[in-house]
Parts: C-alpha cells; sequence; structure tokens
C-alpha cells in the first residue's frame, strides 16, 4: 500500500483561485485543456492552477535542486519534505550544502548527500 493519500482539497497554491479545464468535465491530465498561463494538477479532482504559483510552489517542494543536486529535507515519514524558506536570511544550510534562490518566492539548501 502506497503511503500517498488522495488529496482532499485544492492542489493549487498561491493568492490566485484554481481554475475549471476549459474542457471540463476532464478526468486527468492527459485530456484536460487548461487556460493559458495555467497547468493541470490533479488532486481530488482535475483543476488548472496558475502557472508561475504552481512551478514556485512545485520547486520549493522538489528533492532535487535546479542544478540537480540534492535538497535540504527529511524521508523519515516515507516520503521526501523538503525544508525551504522564503529567503537565504531564512536558512541555516548544514555543512557543504549552499543556499540558493529557488525563485522569488522560495529559497533552500542545496547540495550535500
Amino acid at each position: 500500500m502506497s503511503g500517498c493519500a488522495g488529496a482532499d482539497g485544492t492542489m493549487c497554491n498561491g493568492p490566485s483561485p484554481s481554475k475549471s479545464p476549459i474542457n471540463s468535465p476532464a478526468f486527468d491530465c492527459d485530456t484536460a485543456k487548461c487556460p493559458k498561463g495555467y497547468k493541470c494538477a490533479f488532486g481530488m479532482m482535475v483543476e488548472c492552477c496558475e502557472a508561475e504559483q504552481y512551478d514556485a510552489f512545485q520547486a520549493a517542494f522538489a528533492e532535487k535542486c535546479p542544478d540537480g543536486s540534492n535538497s535540504a529535507g527529511s524521508k523519515d515519514k516515507g516520503y521526501f519534505e523538503a525544508v525551504f524558506g522564503e529567503t537565504c536570511a531564512d536558512l541555516v544550510c548544514k555543512k557543504g550544502q549552499k543556499c540558493v534562490q529557488v525563485n522569488k518566492h522560495f529559497a533552500k539548501c542545496c547540495g550535500g548527500k
């Protein structure tokens, strides 16, 4: 059994609300068509998230940094939980890591094992 549970709310983060696919109802992101500037996300339902916000959160939560190195975080719960802040001033990186501002919203510690 997977350690993942189905989402019970929106998959979109940030101030912009999600939108329904243009071809609603859509049952997966392979068939959903989102408005320009939006990307498909699938949780409890298919929805379209504002692309810039979606990409910013994906970069923050990612197990890898933009340069391909490992991101600071933990797999203690059986899945990766990233550690990130708004800016490098919010973080103290371990030896061998460096802080990287991955986008205008988030910074994370990168490198090391």
